[in-house]
């Protein structure tokens, strides 16, 4: 057993399988199992044979709390008020990016959704006491864009994933653990400093992506606070653009994202939302060179007098 932090929730990890906690602890800061701590989350993880299994993806989502989802190799069934969630896989093995992990750590941050951190598509930056949460379809560069922040020196909270916590103030986190950035493997090509560097297959299309750890010595648990949220667009324009926009702007951009029809919290949907988006924002047109917004981020990130 093992109990790690996932945006700061401890979660308890139990499984048959030593692979299992030690990926999870390898994934996550872990936490002292001797210590109770506040809040009670639990996943468990059964390795064993499985009887009946579908040849392909099966999923639904029962009396709006119970998801269950099953694979060729494997069944997990997640109770999300109690945030709990029980997995039997055949295969004990796992691997970074495999799709048994990606489920594994899909069942992690399922269990925190209705504790207080709701997610949201977006990439995070924090400086000092403020934080851009920057919002946009997939593909429009939100991952190289973070690379290159990086690369300036901007601290990276999330590349992809942000939670937003409420009480008992507004914060916004990645997954609490060293952040990752994942890149497409052309994207990857581009810098001599991460070519070279394997791709794997990673999230529901199964695209080659690389991923790039940053800070991978620290321990990690940082969110970001003041947040304000930036409207990422790409139209083609050879400049960039930034333009300022109203909290009705920033709500209705973020409510109506397509993945938000997918959301397994919906009653806290507009709750974090509407805190997010309350003291307004900006609208950003990337233009083709991610380097391009390096300044602009910098600027938004300014403490305002």
């Amino acid at each position: 057993m093992a109990i790690v932090a996932i945006a700061d929730v401890p979660v308890r990890v139990r499984s048959n399988s030593a692979s299992v906690t030690q990926m999870a602890t390898h994934r996550f800061p872990e936490l002292d199992a001797t210590v109770r701590h506040e809040a009670d989350l639990d996943v468990r993880v059964v390795s064993a044979p499985l009887v009946g299994a579908p040849d392909r993806l099966a999923w639904e989502i029962r009396d709006g709390r119970e998801l269950h989802l099953a694979l060729p190799n494997l069944r997990v069934v997640i109770d999300l008020d109690r945030a709990s969630g029980t997995m039997h896989l055949v295969d004990s093995t796992l691997a970074e990016g495999s799709e048994a992990w990606r489920v594994i750590e899909g069942m992690l941050f399922s269990v925190i959704n209705r504790r207080d951190r709701h997610p949201l598509h977006a990439a995070t930056l924090r400086a000092g006491d403020r934080s851009l949460v920057l919002h946009g379809p997939s593909g429009v560069g939100k991952s190289t864009l973070m690379w290159e922040a990086h690369r300036a020196g901007m601290e990276v909270l999330s590349d992809d994933a942000t939670r937003v916590q409420l009480s008992p103030e507004l914060r916004v986190w990645g997954d609490g653990a060293p952040p990752r950035i994942l890149l497409l493997d052309d994207v990857r090509d581009r810098y001599a400093e991460l070519r070279g560097l394997p791709a794997q297959a990673m999230g529901a299309d199964n695209e080659p992506k690389v991923i790039v750890r940053l800070n991978p010595d620290s321990d990690w648990m940082p969110y970001g606070r003041n947040p304000r949220v930036v409207l990422l667009s790409r139209s083609g324009a050879e400049r960039l653009a930034v333009i300022r926009a109203t909290s009705e702007e920033i709500f209705s951009a973020l409510m109506s994202a397509e993945e938000a029809e997918m959301d397994l919290s919906p009653g806290n949907r507009e709750r974090a939302f509407r805190a997010l988006s309350e003291p307004g924002g900006y609208r950003m047109d990337l233009s083709m060179r991610a380097t391009d917004a390096i300044p602009a981020l910098r600027e938004l990130l300014e403490p305002r007098s």
